[in-house]
């Protein structure tokens, strides 16, 4: 007798409604179908499809070769399908804030007063006043200072304000300063910074840190000795010609000269003249030149009124400023008419 088998069209029609059910898309909940995701590549989803097809396609060629053996069960097929990676856009078109320190910057102009090197007299006061232009992009306002960075102050104070408006960027402004010498010779420097409504420092130069600055210098007393050379005549008219010598550190750019007898009658001057100096001893008074420390020059004065043999007193103020300017210095002599 021939052994019972069981009908395989049931099995086969199985199968067949299983194909049917994954190539059309599987049945939701709701009795409609699952669509396929819409943003995966068609390359991708007709790839997974063709890969599910095939897989029936062997179990059925399997069933029909060997009718009594038992197809092996299809693995669950996914119908999730991989997200593709984002893809770049294009930039939106917003810019980013300027860097911090692009905001606060400034440029030095000139100075306005008191050059670099400026002779003054120990203890003499001054102003100095320095144009700046705004070279940021934030607008300078009453929140801003101009603070003392280092150096010698100068009886400056420690702050004070920039600007009691607005300095727009591009805009200039004057800042100025009461300032007082040094009481002892020298050069003196006092370098000075800006500082911004949040209390950030800045400063002038590419850097946008740099100092700018106020520099000096403060003559010491002049000390020289003066001694009577000779006499002789200028145009017809006798000059009493004097050696003087810088015995200190100063330049002597101004003197005044004034001659008069015992009795206290002026004879010459007073005459106060820039560079008054002359170069030798038997040159007729025109001046010119300066004395520099170490260095040795003449004077002369006119004695018209002068006697032979009538004794005299010179009177000879020297300065280191033209103008008799700076720090001056005063010494007598006395001397007889040759």
């Amino acid at each position: 007798m021939m052994p019972f088998r069981k009908p395989l069209i049931p099995a086969i029609l199985g199968i067949v409604i299983l194909v049917a059910w994954i190539l059309g898309g599987c049945l939701n909940s709701t009795g409609q179908t699952t669509p396929v995701d819409k943003n995966l590549p068609f390359t991708a989803a007709a790839q997974t499809q063709t890969s599910v097809a095939q897989t029936i396609e062997a179990q059925l060629t399997q069933i029909a070769a060997n009718p009594q053996s038992t197809p092996t069960p299809l693995a669950p097929v996914s119908t999730e399908f991989a997200t593709p990676p984002p893809q770049p856009t294009e930039a939106s078109g917003a810019t980013t804030s300027p860097p911090i320190e692009n905001c606060d910057r400034a440029a030095f102009i000139e100075d306005v007063t008191v050059p670099d090197g400026t002779m003054f007299e120990p203890g003499e006061t001054f102003v100095k006043t320095w144009r700046l232009r705004n070279s940021g992009e934030c607008t300078w306002n009453a929140g801003y200072a101009v603070i003392f960075d280092q150096g010698d102050a100068m009886g400056s104070p420690a702050s004070f304000p920039l600007t009691g408006g607005d300095v727009q960027p591009g805009e200039e402004v004057e800042i100025s300063v009461n300032l007082r010498a040094p009481d002892e010779p020298g050069e003196y420097r006092g370098d000075w910074k800006l500082r911004n409504a949040s209390g950030l420092l800045f400063g002038v130069g590419n850097s946008g840190n740099s100092s700018f600055w106020v520099l000096i210098n403060v003559s010491a007393s002049p000390e020289f000795s003066v001694f009577f050379d000779n006499l002789h005549a200028c145009d017809g008219v006798n000059f009493a010609i004097f050696s003087l010598f810088n015995n200190g550190d100063s330049v002597f750019q101004s003197a005044e000269i004034t001659l008069s007898d015992t009795n206290g009658t002026i004879l010459f001057g007073p005459l106060a003249q820039d560079g008054p100096f002359l170069g030798g001893a038997s040159e007729c008074p025109q001046g010119g030149d300066v004395v520099n420390p170490g260095k040795k020059a003449f004077l002369g004065a006119s004695l018209a009124n002068a006697t032979s043999g009538q004794n005299l007193r010179a009177a000879f103020k020297i300065c280191t400023q033209d103008g008799l300017g700076g720090s001056c210095t005063t010494e007598t002599l006395d001397f007889t008419m040759p």
